[in-house]
């Protein structure tokens, strides 16, 4: 009977090691980003390209949304991400994530309908711009002031300030 009260422990013991190594290796370093691509009106949008970077360790992946506009990033080291999906047409979508922990991190991605873009252009007369370094002048204060008195030496300062000092008396 005692055999098998120690055999019963044993397995316990050996049950209980077991769950708790299973547990420290599912806690990883990685986990995974993913998320439906649909426009505006719910329709999905296959085809599109998401990018995923860290800007600190510039790790970057990407890939394409599939055919029912789902995109899978698997085994992502934990880090904050910034999330860019792009396809043409449509305008592009930027969200920033943060990774940490195996739990994955579901990004729902609406793209809106491009709008169009306007391009301003200036022309500028040619003399307004400055195509010759050397056809300039530099001025300073000297050259404004030509008779700017000359700073006196240290000496000549101390002589100045013991001439208002009156002298000593005698009692």
């Amino acid at each position: 009977m005692q055999k098998s009260s120690a055999l019963r422990w044993l397995a316990m013991l050996t049950l209980v090691i077991a769950s708790a190594a299973g547990t420290a290796f599912a806690q990883g370093t990685a986990g995974s980003i993913s998320g439906t691509v649909e426009d505006a009106t719910g329709a999905v949008i296959p085809g599109a390209t998401v990018v995923i970077v860290n800007a600190v360790s510039g790790y970057t992946r990407t890939v394409k949304s599939d055919g029912s506009g789902q995109f899978h990033f698997l085994n992502v080291p934990f880090n904050p991400y910034k999330v860019t999906v792009t396809e043409a047409g449509f305008e592009t979508f930027s969200k920033t994530v943060e990774l940490d922990s195996a739990i994955a991190v579901t990004v729902p991605v609406k793209l809106a309908a491009a709008t169009a873009n306007t391009v301003v252009t200036v022309d500028a007369p040619v003399d307004l711009v400055e195509a010759d370094s050397t056809a300039h002048t530099d001025i300073d204060r000297y050259g404004l002031q030509p008779d700017f008195p000359e700073v006196p030496s240290a000496d000549a300062a101390a002589a100045a300030l013991g001439a208002c000092v009156p002298p000593r008396q005698q009692f």
